[in-house]
């Protein structure tokens, strides 16, 4: 029996990391998760357990308190590098900075592997210099990394979804062998994950998808779905998808099947839906971290073509 590998899941959400190893099959253990959002900590407490140690706020913790681990997560606040945000980036000092907080634990703690996640904006911001930053702080504590911009719909989730993933190792071989996962044929359609019978309170009328189709904003983000497309566009933290041929808004049930919770897989407990919209906009699609920790931890069962190669 293998042994399972330690997780320190930082923004942690409603625990996508230990989302994505359970749909992996990879044996995990959680020593601790931390995030500022009281939905996030109810909903990951309600899935993963009680009796994991919840860090509260990320700048509180105590790195000589924290037992080795092998595996550190993290989707590190998006909005100051979003285009749906002011794209203050490390001058936002709310968001910006939780970065260097990964790079304080990580500095002090040499986790063997770090799982990173934001938003495409990252790349093009501050003309780069962000991605430099970024990349030169991960070299000075000891870590190799491969990134990239990874699409939802290409690895099995109809949505669209661009995200920058970050795969760091301590380990030179390790870092070397690593290959993103491969492109797959999108299967799954919209419809497929959608209810037949959804509560009436969903329901938006001709005028509403008007004033939607006619807000620039709303263009932008594609809020209006035509259910021919074979993916929708992006699920983000203020509201829902609306459907123009049925009039009405995505559920929070399949905001979530679209970040990868094809079988409904999470309790939502007492939440109410403006929490999980927001929640499901700032997580990971489980299906694409899912297949990451895969060609991280088992390579050997990911069928491929790809061969590996340095960014």
């Amino acid at each position: 029996m293998s042994v399972p590998i330690k997780v320190l899941e930082l923004f942690s959400g409603y625990g996508g990391a230990s989302f994505a190893l359970t749909k992996a099959k990879i044996e995990h253990k959680v020593i601790g998760y931390s995030d500022i959002n009281k939905p996030a900590n109810y909903i990951y407490a309600l899935n993963h357990g009680k009796d994991i140690l919840q860090l509260g706020d990320v700048t509180t913790i105590d790195t000589n308190k924290l037992e080795d681990f092998d595996l550190l997560t993290a989707g590190f606040s998006c909005q100051p590098f979003s285009i749906a945000g002011a794209r203050m980036g490390f001058a936002d000092k709310k968001n910006g900075n939780m970065f260097f907080e990964i790079i304080r634990i990580a500095e002090t703690k040499k986790p063997p592997i770090m799982l990173l996640e934001n938003v495409e904006g990252i790349i093009s911001h501050d003309n780069g210099n962000t991605m430099k930053t970024i990349l030169l702080e991960l070299k000075k504590i000891g870590y190799y990394v491969k990134y990239k911009k990874l699409y939802s719909k290409d690895y099995g989730t109809p949505q669209n979804r661009p995200r920058i993933w970050f795969v760091c190792f301590r380990d030179w071989d390790k870092y070397i062998k690593f290959i993103f996962p491969d492109k797959e044929k999108l299967t799954l359609k919209i419809k497929d994950l959608l209810d037949d019978n959804v509560d009436k309170k969903y329901n938006r009328t001709k005028e509403h998808v008007n004033k939607i189709k006619n807000c620039s904003f709303c263009t932008t983000v594609r809020s209006i779905i035509n259910l021919q497309d074979k993916y929708i566009y992006t699920i983000i933290t203020h509201k829902s998808p609306v459907f123009d041929d049925l009039l009405r808004k995505v559920t929070p049930k399949e905001c979530f099947r679209f970040m990868g919770f094809f079988d409904d897989e999470i309790n939502f407990g007492n939440l109410k839906d403006n929490q999980l919209y927001i929640l499901a906009g700032n997580g990971w699609d489980i299906n694409v971290a899912s297949k990451i920790f895969q060609c991280i931890y088992v390579p050997e069962k990911v069928n491929r073509k790809t061969k590996p190669y340095f960014i």
